[in-house]
């Protein structure tokens, strides 16, 4: 009623990777099948019923049923890392040797997510992900590129995409004004 938000910093989980599977390094970032990879997400959506990436959950994935595939990993992470790439989105991993690689969601496989697990590892929903330059906020195939203190996430759908908005706050002691975009929508 007092017409205040509560406004937080972007979060984007870092975790070490390496280029193959390891003892340490077990659950993999996927990218999408190939057989879909050429295809808009309108087009994949008419032609769900025939494209692996619906066909399963994501404890089959993390089992190793994409193998059986021939789905080619973006990169290996741990198990932690994995789900916090699933949660946030935006996923940063460290590579062996200190190259630094981005990652951010796709396209899912169709699973909503299911508010009443509380427990990650068993929800079913499961993210494609794809190799980008930077941490990416809301859209389909293309993205907003987030930018730091200029995009904000919110409710898209009730508030609008691209909303400008002018953010006051606190800020080491002292009141800071700045113009933000809507821009993305994350768990807002």
């Amino acid at each position: 009623n007092d017409e205040r938000i509560r406004l937080t910093k972007y979060v984007v989980f870092e975790a070490q990777g390496s280029a193959v599977k390891t003892a340490t390094h077990t659950c993999a970032l996927y990218a999408l099948p190939e057989e879909e990879a050429a295809l808009s997400a309108d087009q994949a959506e008419k032609e769900k019923t025939k494209l692996i990436r619906y066909r399963y959950t994501k404890q089959q994935v993390v089992e190793g049923v994409l193998t059986q595939h021939k789905v080619k990993p973006l990169v290996w992470v741990n198990r932690q890392g994995l789900e916090d790439a699933l949660m946030q989105g935006s996923f940063m991993v460290k590579m062996p040797g200190g190259k630094t690689r981005m990652f951010n969601v796709h396209r899912n496989n169709g699973i909503a997510y299911d508010r009443r697990i509380k427990e990650p590892r068993l929800q079913k929903r499961y993210w494609y992900f794809k190799e980008v330059a930077g941490i990416q906020g809301y859209g389909k195939d293309e993205k907003i590129i987030v930018q730091p203190a200029v995009t904000v996430a919110g409710d898209v759908y009730n508030l609008g995409l691209g909303k400008l908005f002018a953010l006051r706050y606190p800020m080491q002691g002292k009141t800071v004004m700045r113009l933000a975009i809507l821009a993305d929508t994350g768990g807002a």
